[in-house]
């Protein structure tokens, strides 16, 4: 697998067992402090950590968005299902995909704290 992943000009391999990581590699002048845009593998990954807090009776997938974001509770999103979210189908509309500073994308991979990036749009 990592040799395929070096093949398609990957940045990062990496494999987690048991919450530790077992083997990391960087390519192209990445490393594990680097951000990078994850495209479509970040919706894979939010639903395997979310499915993880589900089963451990952390979250839920019914609760609303201001459950686990009290600074929504008076905010039209906060009524939001996180399993909406995870559907993609939240209503929210989806920024522009412009490589402009100003938008919304670029300002949330590049926001020291990404979740109050978030919560400002």
């Amino acid at each position: 697998a990592e040799a395929y992943a070096a093949s398609m000009d990957s940045f990062a391999f990496i494999v987690l067992r048991d919450g530790r990581v077992e083997r990391e590699t960087y390519w192209n002048g990445m490393g594990p402090a680097s951000r990078f845009s994850t495209a479509s593998m970040n919706k894979t990954l939010m639903a395997l950590a979310f499915g993880a807090a589900v089963d451990a009776g952390k979250m839920s997938a019914d609760a609303p968005m201001a459950t686990y974001y009290p600074e929504l509770a008076n905010d039209p999103r906060g009524a939001i299902r996180m399993r909406q979210l995870l559907q993609m189908a939240s209503g929210l509309e989806d920024p522009p995909t412009t490589p402009a500073p100003t938008a919304l994308r670029t300002q949330l991979m590049f926001a020291p704290d990404i979740t109050a990036a978030a919560l400002r749009f």
